[in-house]
């Protein structure tokens, strides 16, 4: 299903058209952080990614009820798996840049600050993680990639003020 949403625009309808995003956030909220957990979020994540990717769809996207409130979920608890938190990331980037409901969401102050909270750690982290980078190399590579993406989420949330 990954591989297929990510060049059918028809695929991507008939899923939008048959209610298919509630299942996937459906199954989203309700990963834990087991391994097999995360390979299926990784693969709804990535499917929504891919449909939220296309313009047409990314409004019905955050149009899922309770789905800006599930992605945040997500990037709280797996701000550590870089392919989870990035693919979430990019999923809330796209209902922010499609959807001012969306965007007003995010732009709360409760929200707000959870994204604020979750950037401070973060790059906490990243420091860290840099100053031992002669013991870990590639740490701080993999820590960069993720903060890259929310600072990219939080950049769009500013620029739509």
């Amino acid at each position: 299903m990954v591989e297929l949403t990510k060049d059918s625009i028809e695929l991507c309808n008939k899923l939008v058209q048959t209610d298919a995003l509630n299942v996937f956030f459906s199954l989203i909220q309700s990963c834990n952080r087991s391994a097999a957990h995360q390979e299926l979020l990784k693969n709804c994540l990535a499917t929504v990614e891919h449909i939220a990717a296309k313009k047409t769809f990314g409004c019905q996207v955050a149009q899922v009820d309770e789905a800006i409130e599930i992605l945040l979920d997500i990037l709280q608890l797996f701000r550590d798996k870089k392919v989870v938190f990035i693919s979430a990331c990019n999923v809330l980037h796209a209902c922010v840049r499609t959807s001012s409901n969306a965007r007003s969401k995010c732009e709360g102050s409760d929200f707000r600050k959870r994204l604020d909270g979750i950037r401070l750690i973060m790059d906490r982290k990243a420091r860290l993680d840099s100053r031992l980078q002669s013991l870990k190399a590639g740490s701080a590579s993999s820590e960069n990639d993720a903060l890259e993406s929310i600072d990219r989420l939080l950049r769009s949330m500013s620029q739509h003020c």
